[in-house]
């Protein structure tokens, strides 16, 4: 009777030691995830996103563990830049993605698009309004390419913008956005528009400064065939401190 008592303590310590290994292991991937499970979710995003464009073969991007047994995948396909989004899989089984937002909303459209229209308009400026000096501030990252080598850009352009900030995408423009349509300037006098700029100034600006320096910009895009609405500009004191070009420099967006 003792030895079948010490048989059966034995097999309780053996299934509560495994049941403690299992609870450590679940832990840990709840926390920081683990490689098997990675590579299931990339398995799962890939198989999600051929279902939702039956058209496109998709390549994994980037992929990364969360918190919560959570697993997100950046997913790509390989004929249209344009069509890239994340998948998120939650407890092995739970798959979905954000490619209305990303892609039917067309936000790589419109970032990629302002990119290339960022592009042009340094040029434009550059000839047109030499005296304004313009501070690099802004990413040149277009999507699918590497960040690091992404040159930086003195101008921002944002497609599709409003003041008050409540659209997210191309909303009712959508149909002015194929997939990986090329940038045409003709589009800005369509959609709501804002371009950003940081000038660096002599002296201490004035808010006059920032008037006479938007209607500048304004007229050289508009005799090259751009309608922008909103320029939200910064001038920013040249030579002084830190502390001296938070209290000297004057920003505001003049709509147009």
């Amino acid at each position: 009777m003792k030895a079948k008592r010490n048989k059966t303590l034995r097999i309780w310590a053996g299934v509560g030691g495994v049941v403690i290994a299992a609870g450590l292991l679940l832990a840990a991937d709840g926390i920081t995830g683990d490689p098997l499970s990675r590579a299931w979710a990339e398995r799962r995003a890939l198989a999600y996103a051929e279902r939702a464009y039956p058209d496109k073969t998709f390549t994994v991007q980037n992929s990364y563990a969360g918190s919560g047994f959570s697993y997100g995948v950046t997913v790509g396909a390989e004929e249209s830049a344009d069509t890239r989004f994340d998948v998120e899989t939650r407890f092995w089984l739970l798959t979905h993605g954000n490619e209305d937002s990303m892609v039917e909303n067309r936000h790589w459209t419109l970032m990629r698009q302002g990119v290339t229209g960022a592009q042009a308009i340094e040029d434009i400026l550059d000839e047109a309004c030499p005296q304004y000096e313009r501070a690099e501030n802004y990413s040149g990252w277009l999507p699918g390419t590497d960040p690091t080598q992404a040159a930086p850009l003195s101008v921002e352009l944002d497609l599709c913008w409003t003041s008050d900030k409540t659209m997210s995408g191309a909303g009712e423009y959508v149909e002015l956005f194929p997939l990986d349509s090329a940038f045409d300037p003709a589009v800005t006098a369509e959609v709501p528009d804002r371009l950003c700029a940081q000038i660096l100034w002599d002296g201490a600006p004035a808010w006059d400064d920032l008037q006479t320096v938007a209607d500048a910009f304004d007229a050289a895009l508009t005799a090259a065939g751009y309608d922008i609405d909103y320029y939200d500009l910064t001038l920013v004191p040249r030579d002084a401190s830190y502390d001296e070009r938070k209290a000297m420099m004057v920003e505001g967006v003049i709509q147009k």
